[in-house]
């Protein structure tokens, strides 16, 4: 049973991981476009 609701933790903590990431690299791009467009982003 505790080996169960570990791996669920797991896989929740991964799946949080990912999505993280992904805002991330989503705020870069947007970023990048911004400074490209020449707008100040502060």
């Amino acid at each position: 049973m505790n080996t169960l609701i570990q791996q669920r933790i797991n896989q929740l903590s991964k799946i949080e991981k990912d999505d993280q990431e992904r805002n991330s690299s989503i705020m870069d791009n947007y970023e990048e476009a911004l400074t490209k467009a020449n707008l100040d982003f502060t």
